[in-house]
């Protein structure tokens, strides 16, 4: 059954980056122009201190596609991918979003399949949906990625009992009453402890399969640099959340 929002429906796209001049113009471009039900919609674009042209090309393809529609919200020094996510939800909380879609800069993911991760939430099936990235059958991702994902979501998974696949997945989608519970503690990632605090909360988790490419832009993300160190703050993020979270 869908949810009657009195035929006004607000949708925000949070996108974190951190110098993506050369893919943050392409994940604006590719975002939906019409979504079914969705009345108004805005995208939040959370520059995390970038020394290249990251602003002034989403500035540019803002422009171009959404006229009005594109907000670059200024982290004027590096805080990392946690705050940036948060922030982006302040953000379009404050503009009154009754649905937030969080996707990354890289161009990893692709905008068009937004629909996708809207749709449970649209039928009142979900409070939160996260985007299976399928991990285990990505050819281009390194050994030491790919299994430190699968591990980091079995570990998740035998700790909480939440039954999720992709843990680590930074594209998700939240209801209003979902993105206004959200805390987040962790200086590394958010994309674990918020998992866990919505599992404890009761929150309705959902996944579904989502494309995702390797990066034209070099190998790694900007926003988490060093595939073993991550994997470490990883774990201990899981166990702190988890400690903080439980009933």
């Amino acid at each position: 059954m869908s949810v009657d929002y009195n035929g006004v429906m607000k949708l925000a796209i949070c996108i974190p980056a951190y110098n993506e001049e050369k893919t943050i113009a392409q994940v604006i471009e590719a975002v939906p122009k019409h979504f079914a039900g969705v009345t108004s919609m805005k995208v939040f674009v959370i520059n995390d201190g970038s020394t290249d042209q990251t602003v002034d090309r989403a500035l540019e393809a803002g422009r171009k596609i959404f006229p009005h529609s594109v907000d670059v919200i200024e982290v004027q020094t590096n805080k990392g991918l946690a705050n940036a996510f948060f922030t982006g939800i302040q953000k379009a909380l404050s503009w009154d979003a009754d649905f937030i879609v969080n996707i990354d800069a890289d161009g990893q993911y692709r905008s068009e399949e937004i629909p996708a991760l809207l749709d449970p939430l649209l039928k009142n099936e979900a409070d939160m949906v996260i985007g299976d990235r399928l991990v285990e059958t990505l050819r281009f991702m390194s050994w030491a990625k790919k299994y430190g994902n699968m591990a980091g979501s079995w570990f998740l998974r035998k700790l909480t009992g939440i039954k999720v696949r992709d843990a680590s997945s930074g594209f998700r989608a939240y209801t209003r009453k979902a993105a206004q519970s959200i805390q987040v503690h962790s200086k590394h990632t958010y994309t674990h402890e918020n998992l866990i605090q919505a599992h404890y909360e009761g929150l309705r988790i959902a996944q579904v399969p989502v494309t995702f490419i390797a990066r034209t832009d070099g190998t790694s993300s900007r926003l988490i640099s060093g595939v073993l160190k991550h994997i470490f703050k990883s774990l201990q993020g899981i166990f702190a959340a988890w400690r903080r979270w439980r009933r």
